[in-house]
């Protein structure tokens, strides 16, 4: 989860990468288990990252949308569909 910037004198440094989690919860329980893994490896990473909630799966195409436009290094969404 670490990307190189070019250093002044030309020579590359990790530069820590910062990550937008889109979240839609409907299944709460196993949302929760979904973050909980997600931000334990960008911790062990050490990425940074942020957290947006929507109301819904079909909420998320438009988050996305919105979500391109941030000056992020990664987007990531969860979502628990239960289908039967």
């Amino acid at each position: 989860v670490l990307r190189e910037a070019a250093a002044n004198d030309g020579e590359r440094a990790p530069v820590k990468a910062h990550v937008l989690i889109l979240e839609a919860p409907y299944y709460r329980t196993v949302a929760e288990r979904l973050l909980a893994g997600a931000t334990a490896e960008l911790d062990a990473h050490g990425a940074s990252f942020e957290r947006i909630e929507v109301p819904g799966a079909l909420e998320l195409p438009q988050a996305f949308a919105i979500a391109a436009e941030a000056r992020m290094d990664g987007h990531m969404a969860f979502d628990a569909a239960i289908v039967l």
